[in-house]
């Protein structure tokens, strides 16, 4: 006979059986998803990310072969089934190679094969004035081959390497020293040929190795020259100064630069924010679709460079392996290939375009003392200049303002005449460098390099008079001081009451042109006894030193 009840307890013993087996079975981790690095994803507000061009390199001008300098972390990143770099480059049309350790010729400086050494320090054998070894770059250029694992989809085109990226490992970003420090000659740079766990190891010296580079890069206008950044450390007493450092080679290293076969993609600023709670802890789960965090990117048609997270340290290692998880790896790829893209197609149109003529500087040059902390620049318009790209830099080399204007906004559209504009930015003490580049939507040219000073605190004043007996309204003179622009005129009564303290522009003084400063306040002195009096000069980099003391008797 059927029951109801039964079949109930036979439901429940069951039930009971389910939840006991499932409490034994093993647990299986859930990592958060990854975007596919070739298929982006849509961004937060619903947009797509694209290229500056509509088209890949591969479809404008065919395969293009790659050399990649690199060691572990450079591995990882080409690998199928974790950076996935190499595959998705082949996709985009670059035929890559790589080197990795134990390649290419032996350097008698190291002992061994220079494909050991890719450090910071020797950058200087490989592109830097070090690199006496020709047998090195000829063979760079010439490699085909295949010294890390990642699946090769295009055909060998043929001829040299036309790319040519180079990364140093994380060791790298534990440079030492201070942002502000003075950048050596390579003749005197105790980081050449070192590596990243010498001494020497410094930001100021990092920066002297990378502006050796360039005197050879220039002269190969045929190479495009890939420098990525040496990726973050999980813990690191010098986050800040790899941070400084790479903030360095994106915005001031290049500054002057005449050519656009140079580029730095900053790995390391992408592998600082990733998608977790407090967007450095989860190294499962990336952020290369969020419209914050830290990222190099393009981003609807113009080349992104964002952080919003601050944190200096990766956000894809763990305190036992410094190198990033797949899903850093893979925000990389996400990021780097587009990128790539642009920066190949900026490098192609200007070596098959005529570039503009550089623009001649006009003011200020020379190093003359600028009028305050708000210069303006004048230069000379360039015949089909669409715009002006202004940057200026202070005396060791810290970009103080870079502007990109319309050739109508500096008021030289007719490509004839004067272009001038005056930045809203606020300098500080100089001396500072400034340059120009032309820009037609495909090419330019930089300008040479203007050299100028903001004003420097004024001196002391000198007081002339009054110092005796004076009548009810004195006359106050005293010597003008050089770069002052204003002073402040101070006079206290026998009570020790302050009766007179005004700002005097030089207009009002007289001593625009003469060498003696002369006012009289509309204030008359009704106490008698003895008076003190003082001036202190100004101009826009501050006051001066207050003036010594004199007394008159009223």
């Amino acid at each position: 006979m059927f029951s109801y009840k039964s079949l109930y307890i036979k439901i429940g013993y069951l039930f009971l059986i389910v939840v006991w087996l499932t409490a034994f079975m093993p647990v299986q981790a859930v990592y958060a998803q990854e975007p596919e690095p070739q298929d982006p994803p849509a961004l937060e507000d619903g947009t797509s990310q694209t290229l500056l061009d509509s088209q890949t390199p591969q479809a404008i001008l065919g395969n293009k072969k790659l050399i990649f300098i690199h060691h572990s972390t450079g591995e990882n990143w080409l690998t199928d089934d974790i950076g996935n770099l190499g595959k998705t480059l082949n996709s985009n049309g670059y035929f890559v190679s790589d080197t990795n350790y134990d390649w290419g010729p032996v350097l008698s400086y190291y002992g061994d094969q220079i494909g050991n050494h890719t450090d910071i320090g020797n950058w200087y054998h490989w592109f830097g004035s070090g690199r006496n070894n020709t047998s090195v770059l000829n063979t760079l250029y010439a490699e085909s081959g295949q010294h890390s694992s990642y699946t090769r989809t295009v055909v060998n085109p043929g001829g040299a390497n036309e790319i040519i990226m180079f990364k140093s490992c994380f060791p790298n970003s534990d440079l030492k020293g201070i942002a502000s420090a003075l950048i050596p000659a390579i003749g005197s740079n105790p980081l050449k040929g070192q590596d990243a766990g010498s001494d020497a190891h410094t930001i100021s010296n990092a920066k002297g190795i990378y502006n050796d580079l360039l005197t050879y890069f220039v002269s190969m206008p045929d190479k495009l020259f890939i420098v990525i950044t040496a990726p973050p450390l999980y813990a690191s007493s010098y986050g800040a100064n790899a941070r400084a450092f790479n903030n360095w080679l994106l915005n001031n290293w290049l500054t002057g630069y005449s050519g656009h076969n140079v580029a730095v993609f900053d790995f390391y600023n992408i592998l600082t924010s990733d998608a977790g709670t407090n967007r450095h802890n989860n190294i499962n789960a990336n952020d290369a679709s969020r419209l914050d965090g830290n990222h190099h990117r393009i981003l609807n048609g113009a080349v992104q460079r964002l952080q919003t997270i601050a944190y200096n340290l990766s956000a894809y290692a763990t305190s036992s392996d410094d190198h990033p998880s797949v899903a850093g790896s893979r925000k990389a790829t996400y990021e780097f290939v587009p990128w790539l893209n642009y920066i190949y197609n900026r490098w192609r149109n200007s070596i098959t375009a005529a570039p503009l003529v550089a623009t001649t500087l006009i003011s200020p040059v020379g190093g003359r003392v600028v009028s305050n902390w708000y210069p303006v620049y004048n230069w000379n318009a360039v015949s089909g200049a669409t715009n002006y790209i202004l940057k200026t830099a202070n005396s060791t080399g810290v970009a103080a303002f870079s502007g990109s204007y319309s050739a109508t906004a500096v008021g030289c559209a007719a490509g004839t005449g004067t272009c001038t504009i005056t930045p809203a930015t606020r300098l500080g003490l100089g001396p500072y460098r400034w340059w120009v580049e032309t820009w037609d939507g495909t090419s330019g040219s930089w300008s040479s390099t203007g050299i100028f000073t903001t004003p420097a605190i004024p001196g002391r004043a000198v007081l002339i008079s009054p110092a005796g007996a004076v009548g009810i309204r004195p006359i106050y003179s005293w010597y003008r001081v050089s770069g002052a622009t204003y002073y402040r005129l101070t006079v206290r009564n026998p009570s020790n009451t302050y009766v007179v303290v005004q700002f005097l522009p030089n207009s009002s003084t007289g001593c625009v042109s003469t060498s003696t400063c002369r006012i009289t306040p509309a204030i008359s002195l009704s106490v008698r006894g003895t008076y003190t009096w003082w001036i202190q000069a100004w101009n826009p980099s501050g006051y001066g030193l207050i003036s010594l003391p004199k007394n008159f008797i009223r």
